[in-house]
This record gives C-alpha cells, structure tokens and sequence, in this order.
C-alpha cells in the first residue's frame, strides 16, 4: 500500500483507504471518490475520479477482491467551472448590475468582478485585482467557510487600512477606512456536493450606518 499511496495525496490516499476498508468490511457496496495526485515540483495537481466497487467474493460472500476504476476528471472541472460562471454572469446581469457583485474559485480566490464593484471599491481594473490574488477571506474581512452548503448572509466591518498594512488589501483597490459592508455569498456546488465556487452580492452600507448613528446621537443629546 505504501507504493501504491505515491499515486495520490497523503490526506486523499487515508480517506482512499478507509473507503476499501468499508467495502471489505461489507458495510459499503461501493463507492465514488476524488482524489488529488501528489503535489510535485514542475507538475500540476491533477484530480481523479475513483470508482470501487466488489470484484470477487468467498464462498462466506465477504469480498476477496476489490476492483478500482478511475479516470482524470481535472480538465472536466474546469469545463464546469467556466459553465457554471457564465451562467451566473449571464442570469445576473452581470456587469450591469448596481449591486457589487464577485466570483470566486473553490479555493476562495477572485475569478470575477463586477463593474459596480470595482466603482465601489474604487479600482481601476479588475483584472488587475484577479491577477493580484485576492481572496474571499480579505474581500469580507473575516474567514468564510469554502465548504457551505447553503447561502450565508450578514453584515461585516471591512478595516481595509488594517489590510493594506497587512498586506491583504486587494491590489489595485484605493478605498480606505472602515466600512460596513452587507452581502450574500451563495455556494455553488458540484453534482457531487463538493464546493465549485462562491458567488457574493454585496453593498456599502456605510453611510445608511453613519446615519442612524448621527440620528441616536441627536436623540441622545434630546434628552
């Protein structure tokens, strides 16, 4: 087995092995899986599809052999991938929107964004800013779960002068300060239910914020 885990991701190949396990153990009848190749200088990762299911049984019906079909299914994703971004863009409006709006890949890097976001955001090029690297984590100000399942929604507050000192700031965005900012990040997932990508509307809702609290200050005062 230890030959046979070079093939594949150390974390991948004991999720790998636990799932031949459970086929031996009958308590499983087969299974699909998707593993990642090792992670080698001057090679891409590649991702895997697996399929186990029994081959042979003994004569007490417990497997005594287990086959293992699989097949590269990396270029497949990425196809879906870019299907599924055109979906959103399109059924979105995308760049004619008034509200910002943001793509971002299964590892919560930007992938797409919006006209009104980079207006809001003031910056000159979004291209600029995906070529940069910018990740969900740094948009929102705060760690978001890559693996939801269902839309999360909430209002954060982005100190985007602490992330430019931190060097976390998307390169190419020139707003500073602190805002309150309002979104709605949407999970997109594969027919598998593993995370294809996020997609997140948001807004600057600073001054609706500034507002209110100028008015509880006013009644404050009043009192």
């Amino acid at each position: 087995s230890l030959d046979f885990s070079r093939f594949f991701d150390l974390d991948d190949f004991e999720q790998l092995r636990m799932a031949i396990f459970d086929i031996r153990d009958r308590k499983k009848e087969s299974q699909v899986m998707f593993v990642h190749t090792p992670e080698r200088e001057g090679e891409k990762q590649q991702l895997i599809e697996i399929k186990l299911s029994v081959l042979t049984t003994d004569k007490n019906g417990k497997p005594s052999a287990i086959l293992g079909m699989q097949r590269p299914v990396t270029d497949e994703r990425k196809k879906q991938f870019r299907e599924q971004s055109n979906i959103i863009q399109y059924q979105s409006v995308f760049n004619s929107s008034l509200i910002d709006m943001t793509f971002y890949d299964e590892e919560g890097m930007l992938a797409d964004i919006n006209s009104q976001a980079c207006l809001n955001f003031h910056v000159e090029s979004g291209k600029q800013l995906i070529d940069g690297g910018c990740s969900i984590h740094d948009t929102v100000g705060f760690n978001v779960d890559l693996n939801m399942k269902e839309p999360v929604q909430c209002t954060c507050i982005i100190d985007l002068d602490q992330l430019a000192d931190e060097g976390r700031r998307g390169k190419g965005v020139r707003l500073g300060g602190k805002i309150y900012y309002e979104v709605i990040i949407y999970p997109l997932l594969y027919d598998t239910g593993e995370p294809l990508a996020l997609f997140m509307e948001g807004r600057n809702i600073t001054e609706m914020v500034d507002s209110f609290h100028r008015q509880q200050e006013t009644m404050r005062q009043l009192e």
